[in-house]
């Protein structure tokens, strides 16, 4: 009786390494999603502060740096 528990401990053990690979599968032919663009390429939101011009790197980067800045506390914070 000691000796099936113990085979019957095995194998769980041994069962719960067994794991599969976990690879996408597609449908034949190419990738069919939306391909990446430039993030200074795509339009600002509708909503919110954002404001840059579509394709302008410089105007996108601007943008960028001042939501980091008011993401700072340091600025963000009234100082006495």
């Amino acid at each position: 009786m000691k000796s099936l528990v113990l085979a019957l401990a095995a194998v769980f053990a041994l069962a719960a390494c067994t794991e599969e690979t976990q690879v996408t599968m597609y449908k034949e032919g190419a990738y069919k999603g939306k391909p990446d663009q430039l993030p200074w390429n795509n339009a600002p939101p509708p909503y919110g502060m954002a404001k840059w011009d579509k394709g302008d790197k410089t105007s996108w980067e601007q943008q960028l740096g001042q939501r980091v800045m008011a993401q700072n506390e340091s600025v963000r914070i009234e100082h006495r």
